[in-house]
């Protein structure tokens, strides 16, 4: 998710309760430890591959939860050493740390993009494919959550009454993010099902995948992998779906021009990540003999609206010029 999400749930956590366990200065850490594992955006200083080699890597994983919980811990302690009034707590505030750390891998893990939690024994990318990396309806909630106890503040003021905690509210949005997040899985599970029902210019399909659009529930841009093309359109659970309103992209044909650009960096980082690659080969006129090869990831875009995408210019002798990686095109 982005980091706005995260750091209001984090604001949530320590209004929901936590603030009374780990002591001064808890939302502060927890604001800082449920933004900890994008520590890793260090990794765009080298370039876009980079950040898609090493982006939601370690840092993400469970195994490395405890050592994320760290840098916020102490951050949090430095400001919180002085105020004599409430004594600091290395193990409740720790144990807040280790909250909010989870708190980001399980919403990271909603999202198409995915999340090698699994990492160092695996580097699989696991994804409920169930929210948008940026959700207007979790932002609403939180949003309303964080203003109205500042509302209701304003009239205790103006009557004399006791000043909101803001406890109820932050139950309520992470509530809400819980239960939105389980509606968002079963419809998911329900347009995967219907995927996988029909047929495809007259073909079944060999795996299908639904992954949520922004600011539509209901919607959501759908791929089925055919023997020898991709069908790419979209379904809407509140619609007769019709597997005839699609576009179907051909698997271009394995050969020395992808094999060279597969030895690049920016394509190794791509095709580690991607999971529903559609490569494309174009002739080009000039240089004469050399070939345009691209390489798309399905859940992101397609050659019509390009996502992410990694292109190079292969010339004669398969020698590969410029090969790059671009998040949107």
């Amino acid at each position: 998710m982005d980091n706005i999400t995260h750091s209001l749930v984090g604001l949530m956590l320590s209004r929901a309760g936590l603030n009374r366990l780990a002591g001064p200065k808890v939302s502060l850490l927890l604001i800082l430890a449920a933004n900890a594992p994008d520590s890793d955006a260090v990794s765009w200083a080298w370039g876009s591959a980079a950040n898609l080699r090493y982006h939601r890597g370690i840092t993400h994983a469970w195994i490395f939860v405890p050592v994320m919980a760290l840098l916020p811990l102490v951050i949090t302690w430095w400001f919180a050493r002085k105020d004599k009034e409430h004594p600091w707590s290395w193990w409740k505030a720790y144990i807040a740390a280790l909250v909010g750390v989870s708190s980001h891998l399980l919403l990271d893990w909603t999202n198409s993009y995915g999340i090698r939690t699994l990492l160092p024994f695996s580097s699989e990318w696991l994804s409920l494919h169930t929210t948008f990396v940026v959700d207007p309806f979790i932002w609403g909630v939180l949003t309303l959550a964080v203003a109205g106890p500042f509302l209701s503040s304003l009239v205790s003021g103006e009557i004399g009454g006791k000043r909101a905690s803001g406890q109820g509210w932050a139950i309520f949005a992470l509530l809400f993010i819980g239960l939105y997040t389980e509606g968002r899985y079963m419809a998911h599970e329900h347009a995967i099902a219907t995927l996988n029902t029909r047929m495809y210019n007259g073909e079944s399909p060999r795996r299908v995948g639904a992954f949520p659009q922004f600011a539509s529930p209901t919607r959501w841009s759908a791929v089925v992998e055919l023997p020898n093309a991709y069908w790419v359109s979209e379904i809407d659970l509140l619609r007769e779906f019709d597997p005839t309103d699609g576009r179907v992209f051909f698997k271009a044909t394995p050969g020395p021009a992808i094999d060279a650009a597969k030895q690049t960096d920016p394509f190794q980082a791509f095709v580690d990540f991607n999971q529903w690659p559609l490569w494309r080969v174009t002739p080009m006129s000039s240089p004469e003999g050399s070939q345009k090869v691209e390489l798309f990831d399905l859940r992101f875009g397609s050659p019509v609206e390009p996502g992410f995408t990694a292109d190079a210019l292969v010339l004669p002798g398969n020698q590969v010029d410029q090969p790059k990686f671009h998040f949107r095109r």
